[in-house]
């Protein structure tokens, strides 16, 4: 989030907290909702396989669209729910403490590039904008972004 918003040296003084804050627990709760929806793509692919049917990854798609956008509902009910009726310091505090936190910043970053990257390749493999296959990418993305950031980081920490 610091490459998006601006980060105060004090907590009082940071500016766009409420959005934030939303941002990450939205951006969170998309990877959340894709990763949920390899639950169910697994039973259907393990029924149609039984049934004779070839695996497919297309149809991954779909079901991660759907993941992205009910984690990304949820996200926002959360953060509303958690933070309701609390006072503008309290969202400036946890904000601030978010944007102070060098691991979350990167996982951030990788996260929001591999979103992106993967579905500007997804637009560009199709040839034209479908929006479910497109959310479907940006959901896959997240996942790729956080697990990259996971393993860099695990290689980074061995190395020193």
């Amino acid at each position: 989030m610091t490459s998006l918003f601006r980060h105060s040296e004090n907590a009082e003084d940071q500016s766009y907290s409420r959005s934030i804050l939303t941002t990450h627990v939205v951006l969170r709760s998309f990877t959340a909702g894709a990763v949920l929806s390899l639950v169910p793509y697994t039973f259907v692919t393990i029924r149609n396989m039984s049934k004779g049917h070839s695996l497919s990854i297309t149809k991954l798609l779909p079901f991660s669209a759907y993941g992205v956008i009910a984690g990304g509902v949820l996200g926002v009910v959360m953060v509303q729910g958690r933070m309701w009726g609390r006072e503008q310091i309290e969202w400036q505090d946890r904000s601030w403490r978010l944007q102070e936190n060098k691991d979350q910043a990167s996982v951030d970053v990788w996260t929001l590039g591999s979103m992106g990257l993967a579905s500007v390749v997804q637009a560009v493999v199709d040839g034209k904008l479908v929006p479910v296959k497109i959310a479907g990418a940006a959901g896959l993305g997240t996942i790729a972004g956080t697990l990259g950031y996971v393993l860099f980081r695990s290689y980074k920490v061995k190395k020193e």
